[in-house]
């Protein structure tokens, strides 16, 4: 699926569903991605402190020798414990994809 024109999809269009959600489906069929979810990038963004554009999540994680989905893993339960959250960063990852 092409994030940039999910809005444009009959999946996408629906409220509550974004790029978060399209990853968190492709991750339950076994797609090594890693989410872009607002804990996700909240963890890269403001933890890590890595300005990394967000299609490039998935490249960084092999890069380091991570699985995508072991990194996903990690970066989403360490946010959703330390209540780390992209917020208003979502809103530029919309308009980024």
């Amino acid at each position: 699926m092409d994030l940039k024109k999910l809005k444009n999809d009959f999946i996408g269009e629906r409220h509550g569903v974004g790029p978060g959600v399209v990853g968190n489906i492709k991750l339950n069929l076994g797609e090594p991605v890693i989410k872009l979810d607002r804990h996700v990038i909240g963890v890269m963004k403001k933890f890590l402190q890595l300005d990394i554009p967000l299609d490039r999540y998935n490249e960084f994680a092999m890069f380091i020798g991570k699985d995508p989905r072991y990194w996903d893993c990690i970066l989403f339960e360490y946010g959703k414990a330390n209540k780390i959250s992209a917020g208003a960063e979502c809103a530029a990852r919309d308009a980024e994809l």
